[in-house]
Protein backbone atom coordinates (compact mmCIF):
# COMPACT_ATOMS: atom_id res chain seq x y z
CA UNK A 1 0.00 0.00 0.00
CA UNK A 2 1.20 3.42 -0.83
CA UNK A 3 1.11 6.42 1.29
CA UNK A 4 0.89 9.83 -0.62
CA UNK A 5 2.36 12.94 1.33
CA UNK A 6 0.80 15.76 1.24
CA UNK A 7 0.87 19.08 3.38
CA UNK A 8 -1.69 22.50 3.20
CA UNK A 9 0.28 25.63 1.53
CA UNK A 10 -1.18 29.03 2.33
CA UNK A 11 0.49 32.28 0.90
CA UNK A 12 1.74 34.94 3.28
CA UNK A 13 2.22 38.47 2.76
CA UNK A 14 6.02 39.33 2.25
CA UNK A 15 7.55 40.07 5.30
CA UNK A 16 4.26 39.45 7.25
CA UNK A 17 3.03 36.13 9.49
CA UNK A 18 -0.31 36.29 8.90
CA UNK A 19 -1.53 34.63 5.98
CA UNK A 20 -3.55 35.73 3.02
CA UNK A 21 -7.35 34.73 2.92
CA UNK A 22 -7.92 31.81 1.02
CA UNK A 23 -10.36 33.51 -1.99
CA UNK A 24 -13.86 32.54 -1.33
CA UNK A 25 -15.57 31.49 -5.46
CA UNK A 26 -18.78 31.40 -4.08
CA UNK A 27 -21.42 33.44 -1.70
CA UNK A 28 -23.25 31.73 1.70
CA UNK A 29 -26.04 31.80 -0.46
CA UNK A 30 -25.02 30.38 -3.23
CA UNK A 31 -23.51 27.41 -1.28
CA UNK A 32 -26.50 27.14 1.23
CA UNK A 33 -28.65 26.80 -1.92
CA UNK A 34 -26.73 24.02 -3.73
CA UNK A 35 -26.72 22.09 -0.90
CA UNK A 36 -29.85 22.03 0.02
CA UNK A 37 -30.55 20.69 -3.58
CA UNK A 38 -28.26 18.43 -3.62
CA UNK A 39 -29.29 17.27 -0.08
CA UNK A 40 -33.04 17.07 -1.47
CA UNK A 41 -31.94 14.88 -4.11
CA UNK A 42 -30.21 12.81 -1.90
CA UNK A 43 -32.86 12.38 0.57
CA UNK A 44 -35.10 11.53 -2.27
CA UNK A 45 -33.08 9.21 -3.61
CA UNK A 46 -33.42 4.93 -3.85
CA UNK A 47 -29.72 4.81 -2.16
CA UNK A 48 -30.77 6.83 0.92
CA UNK A 49 -33.74 4.60 1.38
CA UNK A 50 -31.83 1.83 1.35
CA UNK A 51 -29.52 3.18 4.04
CA UNK A 52 -32.25 4.06 6.13
CA UNK A 53 -33.35 0.32 5.76
CA UNK A 54 -30.37 -1.05 6.14
CA UNK A 55 -30.06 0.65 10.02
CA UNK A 56 -33.51 0.61 10.51
CA UNK A 57 -33.10 -3.00 10.27
CA UNK A 58 -30.14 -3.44 12.80
CA UNK A 59 -30.45 -3.04 16.67
CA UNK A 60 -29.06 0.25 16.43
CA UNK A 61 -29.76 1.40 19.85
CA UNK A 62 -28.14 -0.82 21.49
CA UNK A 63 -24.92 0.51 19.98
CA UNK A 64 -25.25 3.65 22.14
CA UNK A 65 -24.34 5.87 19.78
CA UNK A 66 -22.77 9.70 20.45
CA UNK A 67 -21.58 11.04 17.51
CA UNK A 68 -20.89 10.97 14.11
CA UNK A 69 -17.18 12.28 12.99
CA UNK A 70 -16.01 12.53 9.08
CA UNK A 71 -12.38 12.64 7.98
CA UNK A 72 -11.04 14.09 4.70
CA UNK A 73 -14.68 15.10 3.08
CA UNK A 74 -13.20 18.18 1.48
CA UNK A 75 -14.15 21.75 0.31
CA UNK A 76 -17.64 22.25 -1.13
CA UNK A 77 -15.54 24.02 -4.12
CA UNK A 78 -12.39 23.84 -5.81
CA UNK A 79 -10.29 25.45 -8.44
CA UNK A 80 -10.54 23.32 -12.08
CA UNK A 81 -7.08 24.13 -13.86
CA UNK A 82 -9.16 22.73 -17.31
CA UNK A 83 -11.83 24.82 -16.85
CA UNK A 84 -9.88 27.98 -15.03
CA UNK A 85 -13.21 28.28 -12.87
CA UNK A 86 -14.39 27.33 -8.95
CA UNK A 87 -16.59 24.83 -9.56
CA UNK A 88 -19.56 24.12 -6.56
CA UNK A 89 -18.54 19.69 -6.11
CA UNK A 90 -21.99 17.92 -5.90
CA UNK A 91 -20.01 14.81 -4.45
CA UNK A 92 -18.61 16.77 -2.06
CA UNK A 93 -21.47 17.73 -0.55
CA UNK A 94 -23.28 14.46 -0.80
CA UNK A 95 -20.88 13.42 1.28
CA UNK A 96 -21.47 16.02 4.44
CA UNK A 97 -25.24 15.31 3.38
CA UNK A 98 -24.51 11.69 4.09
CA UNK A 99 -23.07 12.56 8.07
CA UNK A 100 -26.26 14.62 8.41
CA UNK A 101 -28.92 11.97 6.94
CA UNK A 102 -26.85 9.28 9.69
CA UNK A 103 -27.14 11.82 12.37
CA UNK A 104 -31.24 11.82 11.81
CA UNK A 105 -31.01 7.79 11.08
CA UNK A 106 -29.12 7.38 14.46
CA UNK A 107 -30.98 10.19 16.78
CA UNK A 108 -34.31 8.04 16.93
CA UNK A 109 -33.45 5.56 19.58
CA UNK A 110 -35.49 2.23 20.45
CA UNK A 111 -38.07 4.26 22.84
CA UNK A 112 -38.82 6.13 19.87
CA UNK A 113 -37.62 9.61 21.38
CA UNK A 114 -34.78 11.70 19.90
CA UNK A 115 -31.30 11.87 21.24
CA UNK A 116 -29.78 15.14 19.74
CA UNK A 117 -26.33 13.31 18.16
CA UNK A 118 -23.22 15.95 17.47
CA UNK A 119 -21.52 15.70 14.26
CA UNK A 120 -17.92 16.78 13.63
CA UNK A 121 -16.01 17.06 10.76
CA UNK A 122 -12.08 17.63 10.18
CA UNK A 123 -10.42 18.74 6.78
CA UNK A 124 -7.45 21.27 6.52
CA UNK A 125 -8.88 21.73 2.81
CA UNK A 126 -11.79 23.63 4.31
CA UNK A 127 -12.57 27.32 3.77
CA UNK A 128 -13.85 29.62 5.92
CA UNK A 129 -17.05 29.59 3.67
CA UNK A 130 -17.23 25.70 4.26
CA UNK A 131 -16.91 26.04 8.08
CA UNK A 132 -19.61 28.85 8.16
CA UNK A 133 -22.26 26.43 6.03
CA UNK A 134 -21.20 23.04 8.23
CA UNK A 135 -21.58 24.81 11.34
CA UNK A 136 -25.30 26.22 9.87
CA UNK A 137 -25.79 22.46 9.07
CA UNK A 138 -25.25 21.13 12.55
CA UNK A 139 -21.45 20.16 11.95
CA UNK A 140 -19.09 21.33 13.72
CA UNK A 141 -15.57 21.46 12.22
CA UNK A 142 -12.52 20.56 14.04
CA UNK A 143 -8.80 21.33 13.40
CA UNK A 144 -6.52 18.47 13.14
CA UNK A 145 -5.76 16.43 15.02
CA UNK A 146 -8.73 17.28 17.20
CA UNK A 147 -11.19 15.03 15.56
CA UNK A 148 -8.86 12.02 15.86
CA UNK A 149 -9.50 12.68 19.97
CA UNK A 150 -13.52 12.51 19.49
CA UNK A 151 -13.51 8.89 18.38
CA UNK A 152 -14.43 6.33 20.90
CA UNK A 153 -16.83 2.84 20.87
CA UNK A 154 -20.00 5.19 20.55
CA UNK A 155 -18.94 7.10 17.32
CA UNK A 156 -19.77 6.58 13.86
CA UNK A 157 -16.86 7.44 11.25
CA UNK A 158 -16.82 8.79 7.54
CA UNK A 159 -14.43 9.19 5.79
CA UNK A 160 -14.54 8.43 2.10
CA UNK A 161 -11.45 9.41 0.09
CA UNK A 162 -8.81 10.70 2.64
CA UNK A 163 -5.26 11.60 1.98
CA UNK A 164 -4.12 9.87 5.16
CA UNK A 165 -4.46 7.03 6.79
CA UNK A 166 -7.49 7.32 8.65
CA UNK A 167 -8.69 3.88 9.13
CA UNK A 168 -5.09 2.59 10.47
CA UNK A 169 -5.19 5.57 13.02
CA UNK A 170 -8.46 4.96 14.17
CA UNK A 171 -8.36 1.29 14.82
CA UNK A 172 -5.16 2.10 17.46
CA UNK A 173 -7.02 4.80 19.31
CA UNK A 174 -10.31 2.54 19.62
CA UNK A 175 -12.72 0.48 17.90
CA UNK A 176 -15.99 3.01 16.81
CA UNK A 177 -19.09 1.47 16.63
CA UNK A 178 -19.34 2.07 12.54
CA UNK A 179 -16.85 3.31 9.99
CA UNK A 180 -17.98 3.89 6.38
CA UNK A 181 -15.00 4.22 4.18
CA UNK A 182 -14.56 3.72 0.41
CA UNK A 183 -12.99 -0.16 -0.79
CA UNK A 184 -9.74 0.25 -1.81
CA UNK A 185 -9.07 -1.38 -5.25
CA UNK A 186 -8.70 -5.30 -4.75
CA UNK A 187 -5.47 -4.94 -6.83
CA UNK A 188 -3.70 -3.21 -3.30
CA UNK A 189 -4.34 -6.01 -1.38
CA UNK A 190 -1.01 -8.26 -1.48
CA UNK A 191 -0.94 -7.40 -5.11
CA UNK A 192 -3.36 -10.23 -6.02
CA UNK A 193 -4.95 -9.94 -9.31
CA UNK A 194 -9.18 -10.96 -8.62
Amino acid sequence: MSTRVSYLVRQRKKGKAECIPVPEYYSMDELHSAFQAVQQNWRTSKHYHQLRAIFTSLNISSLQISRVIAFACSSFTTFSLTTHRAEIRDDIILQHSLILALRDILSVNGSGADKNIPCFAQDPDYKPSDERLLDREGIKVLEDPRAFLHVDHASVIISIGPDIPVRQIITDIARPSIIIWNKEPLEEFSGAKW
